[in-house]
């Protein structure tokens, strides 16, 4: 604990905002096995990150302890994994943080998640959270004379799946409706109102309603609602996907499946590369890099996208490339798969469908 607070001591500052100081330390058996702090390895790289991702990419974790200054984020922008993501992802056992995050939203979110994932929490003693503290002291008081009510963002699919099936993130529409009201959100409330009635006595104009200074509202936990729950509700909404969610979707699916440190590419300058992936096996560790065509089921997909994907593979130095459609591939696009399958697979709609429902 001592050497991830005398790690935090070096993240530099990175720009004209005030941003938490941040070391942490990986442990095990007795021996150190890495440190790290905030923005060792360029401008706004999380200590986790740089430790994980940088440092002992090629280490194994499992059963590992993480010290960490501050407690891992549960969001980042988007296509970067959050530092609770890559924590569980390593399999770490036991985690020790010596600061929760300020912002009142998130606060002990990390810390849940984690223990929702069966990976210990424990804080920092106090003399060692106190220090942790002073350290931060700048950042935050900064962030608490910033902190306002926070406008919750709903993706469209989470909207879909609160109108049909009356909850998500295991928050029903009158729960939902008293959040927006706590906080003041009247965009998000008029949402809402176009689907669900609240009762008479839950009729409160939000404009009168307000929260006194420095008090919380009383429902804080935002949605972690993953897609792939949403469509492996109903499998045919896979169709209803934009290609970008479709790319999340098809992240998410690879997670399940045991990929490790999976990434979603930068859009247009990803490469050719949608999702990355790697998979671990008795052999050893293997880069898996994915295309995705969220086409319609009459628009397949043929040769020249096989033919791309087999090069970027190489380009990539990926062990193998995968091509995940919510359409089919034409006769000629599967017969290249299969015949350079030791380097290409593919995943079309009706094989989507069958993961999706359980049957391989």
């Amino acid at each position: 604990m001592e050497l991830a607070i005398a790690e935090a001591c070096k993240s530099p500052a990175e720009d004209a905002r005030l941003h938490p100081v941040v070391g942490v330390v990986a442990a095990q058996d007795r021996t150190i096995l890495g440190t790290a702090f905030r923005g060792e390895s360029g401008p706004g790289n999380h200590a986790e990150y740089v430790l994980l991702e940088h440092k002992l990419r090629e280490v194994s974790l499992v059963g590992s302890t993480i010290y960490t200054t501050l407690e891992p984020c549960t969001s980042r922008h988007h296509a970067r994994i959050p530092c609770v993501e890559r924590l569980i992802q390593r399999r770490v056992e036991r985690v020790f943080v010596g600061m929760l995050e300020p912002n009142p939203y998130l606060s002990g979110r990390g810390v849940r998640v984690l223990r929702d994932a069966r990976v210990a929490v424990e804080i920092f003693p106090p003399e060692l959270l106190k220090a942790v503290e002073g350290l931060n002291g700048a950042f935050l008081r900064a962030a608490k004379d910033s902190r306002s009510p926070e406008r919750l963002h709903l993706s469209g699919y989470e909207w879909d799946l609160l109108e049909t099936e009356g909850i998500v993130a295991g928050r029903s529409q009158q729960g939902w409706y008293e959040y927006f009201l706590a906080t003041g959100d009247l965009t998000n409330l008029e949402r809402l109102r176009q689907f669900y009635t609240p009762r008479p006595e839950q009729v409160i104009e939000a404009k009168t309603f307000d929260i006194p200074a420095g008090e919380p509202p009383p429902i804080t936990v935002p949605t972690d609602l993953r897609l792939i729950q949403f469509v492996m509700s109903d499998p045919a909404r896979l169709l209803a996907l934009t290609p970008r969610e479709f790319e999340r979707f098809t992240a998410e699916l690879l997670d399940q499946l045991g990929y490790a440190s999976v990434e979603i590419g930068r859009g247009s300058k990803d490469g050719g590369v949608d999702v990355s992936a790697y998979i671990e096996h008795p052999l050893g560790v293997e880069r898996v890099i994915v295309q995705c065509k969220r086409h319609s089921l009459d628009h397949k997909v043929g040769e020249p996208v096989i033919k791309q994907l087999l090069a970027d593979a190489k380009i990539h130095n990926a062990a193998r490339g995968l091509l995940v459609t919510t359409s089919y591939l034409t006769r000629g696009a599967r017969l290249l798969v299969e015949t350079f399958g030791y380097r290409l697979s593919a995943l079309d709609y009706d094989e989507l469908l069958r993961i999706l429902r359980g049957q391989r």
